[in-house]
C-alpha cells in the first residue's frame, strides 16, 4: 500500500503554510469524495434519461463508467437483491434499475441531485449507509462498490470487507472496483517523480507568465494498492475472487498539464498505451462469499 498524493500549481496566496488547500474538508468524507467526483448537483443533463446517461454514463471518466457497466451486467442477474455502496450520483446503478435490476443505492448522505433523479427515474431506494459501521440489513445477493476503497487505510479496508461479508448471504457476490492503477513502479514514477516535477515546472512558468508567485500544493488523494493486497484482504473476510477484468489503460495519463495534450499524437499515444498496460485505471473483481465469516 502507498499513500497517493496529487500535485497542483496554484497562486501562492491560496496555499496555507503546510502547502495544502485550506478549503479541503478532511472531516467530511462525503463532501471530500463528492468534490473529487465533480460534485453531485443537478444543474445539467437532467432534462431526460437519454441526456443523463449520455453525460454521466457514456461520456464520464474516459470510458470508466462504461467498463463498470459491462462488468456489472456480466456478473449480475435481474432476480438478485443488490446493494450499491457509495453510489454518489448512481449513474451505473440507474442504468441497471432502468433495465429491471433490483438495486438499492446508498451513500454517507443523500446527494443533492436526488430530487431531480427521482423526478426522472421514479422512486429510487436511496439510503444513508456508512459501510464501516455494522450492516443495517443482511442477506443481499450482491453488493456493488465503485470508486470507493482508495479512501480506506488498512484498518478501514479490513472493516469494509468484514461488513460486506456480513451483508451478503453465503454465495453472495461483491463486485468491487479496486480503484485506479495498482501500486507498482510505474504508478510510483508517475505519482512521485513525473507529476511533481511537471507541477513545479508549470508553477515556474505561471509565475513568469502571470508575474505572480505560484507554488505547488500536495493534497492527500487516497491509497494505492496492488491486486495481491486487495485480494488477500478480501480472502481474510471469506470473499474469494471468481472473476477479474481490467482496462482503461490511458486514463492515468489524463492527469497533469502536458500528458493530456500529447495524447493527441498517435506516436505518444502508442508509447503511453504500452506503459498504460502496466497501469490499468479500472480493475474489477467479482468476489464470492464462500463461508460464514467470523471476525478475529
Amino acid at each position: 500500500m502507498r499513500i497517493w498524493y496529487k500535485f497542483t500549481a496554484a497562486p501562492h496566496n491560496i496555499v496555507n503554510k503546510d502547502g495544502k488547500n485550506p478549503t479541503k474538508n478532511d472531516n467530511d468524507e462525503f463532501i471530500r469524495h463528492a468534490t473529487l467526483m465533480g460534485g453531485y448537483n443537478a444543474e445539467q443533463n437532467y432534462d431526460s434519461r437519454e441526456s443523463f446517461f449520455e453525460r454521466y454514463l457514456i461520456q464520464e471518466g474516459y470510458g470508466r463508467t462504461l467498463f463498470y457497466d459491462k462488468f456489472l451486467r456480466e456478473n449480475l442477474t435481474s432476480n438478485m437483491h443488490i446493494l450499491s455502496i457509495a453510489s454518489g450520483r448512481a449513474a451505473n446503478e440507474l442504468a441497471l434499475i432502468q433495465d429491471g435490476f433490483d438495486v438499492t443505492c446508498s451513500d454517507l448522505k443523500t446527494p443533492d441531485c436526488m430530487t431531480e433523479t427521482r423526478s426522472l427515474f421514479g422512486d429510487i431506494d436511496y439510503q444513508e449507509i456508512n459501510v464501516l459501521n455494522p450492516p443495517k440489513k443482511i442477506g443481499y445477493d450482491a453488493v456493488i462498490s465503485l470508486s470507493l476503497i482508495y479512501n480506506f487505510n488498512d484498518d478501514d479496508l479490513k472493516c469494509f470487507f468484514s461488513n460486506i461479508s456480513d451483508t451478503l448471504h453465503v454465495n453472495g457476490i461483491l463486485l468491487l472496483d479496486y480503484v485506479a492503477a495498482p501500486d507498482n513502479i510505474w504508478s510510483f514514477l508517475l505519482d512521485n517523480v513525473y507529476l511533481p516535477v511537471e507541477a513545479c515546472a508549470y508553477a515556474v512558468f505561471r509565475t513568469i507568465k502571470d508575474r505572480r508567485l505560484h507554488t505547488v500544493t500536495r493534497t492527500f488523494h487516497g491509497y494505492r494498492r496492488s491486486n495481491t493486497e486487495i485480494e488477500a484482504a478480501a480472502a481474510n473476510a471469506g470473499l474469494e475472487l471468481r472473476a477479474y477484468a481490467e482496462g482503461c489503460y490511458l486514463v492515468e495519463f489524463h492527469r497533469g498539464y502536458l500528458l493530456p495534450k500529447i495524447l493527441g499524437s498517435s506516436i505518444c499515444k502508442s508509447v503511453l498505451s504500452f506503459i498504460g498496460r502496466r497501469m490499468p485505471y479500472v480493475r474489477m473483481g467479482a468476489f464470492v462469499r464462500t463461508r460464514h465469516f467470523q471476525p478475529a
